[in-house]
């Protein structure tokens, strides 16, 4: 009987496990998955295919084109046009190809010129660059530059992903935390409300008709934090299962505690936003690319030095002759042909070119311009959130200090309720003082560690425990 009872039930599918995240493992979650961060890697990928093709300028270049076709009748004559019958006879008296022989012309349509034959040929031509005044090595290091430019925009585009995991996880966590104190702190006024609404019915000196109504007030107000405070956990649950496009994502159970943070002189946190930033490298990058991109606009008026080389091979039916001597008009042949040289190739559009280069010039010095100015901007938005995030731990000393405080106050309201407090409205204010300060509390410590989750993103540190060695 044992069997057959749990034998169906094996069979049922059961549902998937919810997956729970840590922090760390909910950030990396969303920085592999995140649309941007696969937008800003194709266009890196796109300047990777760039770099090769700039690298490939240093293979040889070249063109081969083939024919086919008819040909006239291509004999020897001599210096009055008479072709000898003799093939050895032409070759010695041979002064110029006769490719129109109008003798053998007998009426036939195959036989007429100058459709006698089939010719067939084709000609190879290679150019290889062998000194380019830098031209290549420019396109080279500009497009290498350009490279890195888009690796850090990728590394930039992972760390804003981190950084809004991380909010969302931190929310997540406070209004969880929230929620539970806001339905203890109804649940507490529902009861105290019950008492005072019997003590008043039965008639009882000990509440009046104004500690049930200033209850029922306590109770509406703790009600309204309650439904605010469920809208906001229901919002991050779902940021949470959209971001990490896991539809069973949870956090863990980790309580909402107070991040670690060894604070360190600005200055500090400013030369580390310079060196390790994705922005900072961007910029770095980028000055790089223009700088040799207005070098290789210069190279451009320079000439190329290459060494140029062909291959040469046509072949004809109707040529009965080898070839005629030199001078003595077109060369006709059956075998090969080439040709090995060193090449010179300038340009002579200077002018334009000219304005280009100007052009490129203008545009590097507005962007070193630019470079200060978005440098000195980020080093502001280091700053600021430096101070955000004194501003917010130190704000989270002060209500857990005032926590601690109308807990002690609640605590002896409470226990005394029976034999000190005859006005319900001290107990009751108290109830509410002290879960008022518990939500500032928790807020304050999910402002603690955004902000710091914020100057993480605006350093570019991922430890700011203890400086690096």
């Amino acid at each position: 009987m044992i069997r057959t009872v749990l034998l169906p039930l094996l069979l049922v599918p059961w549902p998937a496990a919810a997956a729970h995240y840590t922090l760390e493992s909910f950030a990396e979650r969303v920085a592999s998955t995140a649309p941007q961060v696969e937008d800003k890697e194709s266009n890196a990928e796109t300047w990777q295919g760039k770099l090769g093709e700039a690298q490939r300028n240093w293979a040889p270049t070249g063109s081969l084109s083939f024919s086919l076709g008819n040909t006239p009748k291509i004999q020897c004559a001599d210096v009055n046009g008479f072709v000898n019958p003799d093939k050895g006879s032409r070759g010695s008296n041979c002064v110029r190809t006769q490719t129109v022989d109008m003798l053998r012309d007998n009426g036939f349509f195959w036989d007429a010129q100058p459709f006698a034959g089939v010719g067939a040929g084709f000609n190879l031509q290679l150019i290889q660059p062998f000194y380019t005044f830098g031209k290549i090595e420019s396109a080279i290091g500009a497009a290498r530059s350009q490279t890195a430019r888009f690796q850090a925009e990728v590394e930039a585009a992972r760390a804003d992903a981190r950084h809004r995991a991380a909010e969302t996880w931190w929310k997540y966590k406070w209004a969880y935390a929230a929620v539970a104190v806001a339905e203890t702190d109804v649940a507490r006024f529902s009861q105290w409300v019950a008492g005072i609404e019997e003590s008043v019915t039965r008639a009882e000196k000990t509440f009046t008709e104004k500690d049930r109504v200033y209850s029922k007030l306590q109770l509406t107000g703790a009600q309204q934090r309650l439904i605010g405070l469920q809208k906001d956990l229901q919002l991050a649950e779902t940021n949470l299962k959209m971001l990490s496009h896991d539809p069973e994502a949870v956090a863990d159970d980790s309580e909402l505690e107070l991040e670690p943070f060894d604070e360190q002189a600005l200055d500090y946190y400013q030369g580390a936003m310079r060196r390790l930033r994705s922005e900072a490298l961007q910029i770095s990058n980028g000055m790089e690319a223009s700088r040799l991109w207005t070098r290789y606009r210069l190279t451009e008026m320079l000439p190329d030095v290459g060494l140029v080389s062909g291959l040469v091979y046509a072949y004809s039916t109707s040529a009965n002759d080898v070839a005629a001597i030199p001078g003595a008009g077109p060369r006709h042949t059956y075998g090969p042909g080439g040709i090995l040289a060193l090449g010179v190739r300038a340009p002579l559009n200077y002018a334009s070119r000219i304005s280009i280069y100007r052009i490129a010039q203008a545009e590097h010095r507005s962007n070193l311009a630019r470079r200060d100015y978005w440098m000195g901007g980020m080093g502001l938005e280091v700053e600021k959130a430096l101070l955000d995030v004194r501003e917010a731990r130190a704000r989270e000393q002060r209500t857990a200090h005032a926590e601690k405080v109308e807990r002690g106050r609640f605590v002896v309201y409470y226990i005394n309720r029976h034999t000190v407090a005859r006005d319900g409205r001290e107990l009751m204010e108290a109830m509410r003082s002290y879960a008022e300060w518990r939500l500032q509390h928790l807020r304050s410590i999910y402002d603690a560690n955004t902000t710091l989750s914020w100057l993480k993103r605006t350093t570019g540190l991922a430890n700011l425990v203890a400086p690096p060695k």
